[in-house]
């Protein structure tokens, strides 16, 4: 990354360093991750995205709790530096649930296009995405 970064670039690689989907990349590498997300907020029962959508980005919770919900069933509740929406950023299908804010919620957007040229430059991020996929299925199996 060329120039000088943004506070907001600094406090986003702080917060991305902890976030299991990107533990594989080195904090040089962060540079480009932190710039390549757009800080959303979202007040209490807002929807964030529905199920059955496309999926176009993927979101990292920076402040707040995310509800996962599927017909009207809280399947997860998420917090700070935990993903949402990744599936179908990276399968190209549907959202499988919906995600509504649980409070008021800052997360960092990143669009899938931007996810994939970061993907196809960081190999570490692609175990990190393999390792928060892998664990939600084990929980998934464990469940039932």
């Amino acid at each position: 990354m060329t120039g000088a970064m943004t506070a907001r670039e600094v406090r986003n690689i702080g917060l991305l360093l902890n976030v299991p989907m990107f533990a594989g990349l080195s904090p040089e590498a962060m540079g480009p991750v932190a710039a390549a997300v757009v800080e959303r907020r979202f007040e209490d029962g807002a929807v964030i995205f529905e199920e059955g959508e496309e999926g176009e980005e993927l979101f990292v919770i920076a402040e707040g709790r995310v509800r996962v919900v599927r017909e009207g069933q809280v399947l997860a509740t998420l917090g700070p530096r935990e993903c949402l929406g990744e599936m179908a950023v990276i399968d190209g299908g549907a959202r499988s649930a919906s995600a509504v804010a649980w409070g008021s919620v800052t997360l960092l957007a990143m669009a899938r296009d931007r996810f994939e040229g970061l993907l196809a430059l960081h190999p570490g991020l692609a175990r990190g995405v393999l390792a928060v996929l892998a664990r939600r299925l084990r929980a998934a199996n464990a469940e039932g």
